[in-house]
C-alpha cells in the first residue's frame, strides 16, 4: 500500500520566534524614539504655548488610552493582524503629517503617532503571548531590550540634533522605521497569523491593555 509522503515542514509548521519579535520592538524603539524629545518642540513652535500644549497632551493621551481599552473589543469582529497594521500605517502617516507643520498638522500628527504607538503595543505583547512560552518570556524580554537599546539611548539627543539642522529630518526616520515596523511584520507574523478573528485571543488583550496608559511618545 501506497503511503502519503508529509514534507517535514508542514509537519512542524514554523512559527515566530523571540528573535523576530525583538527585531520588531527594536524597529519600533527607533521609531518612538527619535520623536519622544522632538514632538514636545514641535507642539511649543506650532502652539507658542506650554498651556495650550500641556492640554494638548492631556486630551491625546486619555483619547489613546480609551483607544487601547477598545482593542479587546474590537479583536472580536477585526482580525489583530489589521488592527497592527493600521496601528503602523498610522504610525507612518502621523509622522509625515507632522512635516507640513503648522498647529493642525502637528495636533494631528501627534495623535495618530499616540495612537499607533497604543495601538502596536497592545497588539504586539498580545502576539508574545501568543507565540511565546513562558520559559522564555525571560529571553524575549532580553532580547528585547537589547534590540531596543539603541533607539532608546540615541533617539531622543539624535532627534533634537536633526530637528535643529532640518526640521523633516526626525520625523522622516520615524516614518521609516514604521516601515520598517510594517515589512518585519508582514515577514515574520503574517503566515503564522489566522485570517478570523482572535476572539479566544481577547482576554490576553485586555491584560494588555491595562497597560496602555503607561505608553508615552
Amino acid at each position: 500500500m501506497h503511503e502519503r509522503r508529509i514534507p517535514e515542514w508542514l509537519r512542524h509548521a514554523p512559527a515566530p520566534n523571540v528573535r523576530g519579535f525583538a527585531v520588531l520592538a527594536g524597529a519600533e524603539a527607533i521609531a518612538r524614539g527619535i520623536l519622544i524629545s522632538v514632538f514636545p518642540l514641535a507642539m511649543y513652535r506650532a502652539l507658542q504655548d506650554a498651556s495650550v500644549v500641556s492640554e494638548v497632551y492631556f486630551f491625546v493621551g486619555v483619547a489613546s488610552l480609551l483607544i487601547g481599552l477598545s482593542i479587546p473589543y474590537l479583536i472580536r469582529f477585526v482580525p489583530r493582524l489589521w488592527i497592527y497594521l493600521v496601528g503602523t500605517m498610522m504610525f507612518v502617516a502621523g509622522a509625515l503629517t507632522t512635516i507640513l507643520e503648522g498647529a493642525g498638522a502637528t495636533i494631528v500628527g501627534l495623535s495618530l503617532t499616540t495612537f499607533a504607538t497604543v495601538t502596536t503595543f497592545v497588539c504586539l505583547n498580545a502576539y508574545v503571548l501568543d507565540y511565546v512560552s513562558k520559559t522564555n518570556l525571560g529571553k524575549y524580554e532580553t532580547s528585547r531590550l537589547f534590540y531596543s537599546a539603541l533607539g532608546w539611548t540615541v533617539g531622543p539627543a539624535l532627534g533634537v540634533f536633526l530637528y535643529d539642522w532640518w526640521q523633516p529630518a526626525p520625523f522622516l526616520i520615524a516614518a521609516v522605521a514604521a516601515f520598517a515596523m510594517l515589512v518585519i511584520f508582514l515577514v515574520r507574523l503574517i503566515p503564522f497569523s489566522p485570517v478570523a478573528p482572535h476572539v479566544d485571543a481577547a482576554q490576553n488583550l485586555a491584560l494588555v491593555a491595562l497597560e496602555a496608559d503607561r505608553i508615552s511618545l
